[in-house]
């Protein structure tokens, strides 16, 4: 990654990309340390590239929220996924909304605010047209 970042630039896309990649592969391995710092500084690109509220940045923020999940860092990912919810709800097909609802719900719930965490799993169970159960994070 040094020699890409020296070779394409703090900017270039495909480092972004590369950032991305090894960020998965050290959330697959449970390296949730190592994954945040790199899920996060593609975040920070992305917003800058795109703007704050673009519908490419869903994955790039619920990223760095899974992250936060695994680390039970609740108040972290709590913000970052309403962000998310508020883009997805945007875009035309809304194809990843319930489960970031349910990751939402979830958050709030291991929060102890259980009425709003309702809310958004009878949201994201509309969408889904099913009934989830409560305290169960969805990927």
């Amino acid at each position: 990654m040094a020699i890409n970042e020296k070779t394409l630039g703090p900017n270039d896309p495909n480092l972004v990309s590369n950032l991305r990649n090894l960020a998965g592969v050290y959330y697959q391995e449970h390296k949730y340390t190592s994954a945040e710092p790199l899920f996060q500084r593609v975040l920070e690109f992305q917003e800058k590239k795109l703007g704050p509220n673009h519908p490419d940045l869903v994955s790039d923020l619920t990223y760095v929220a899974a992250v936060y999940l695994h680390e039970k860092r609740y108040a972290d990912a709590e913000p970052l996924l309403k962000r998310a919810v508020a883009i997805e709800e945007k875009t035309p097909d809304k194809a990843d909304l319930p489960t970031i609802l349910g990751n939402l719900a979830f958050v709030l719930r291991k929060e102890g605010r259980d009425p709003e965490a309702a809310t958004y799993e009878r949201q994201a169970d509309k969408l889904r047209g099913t009934k989830s159960k409560p305290d169960t994070p969805r990927k």
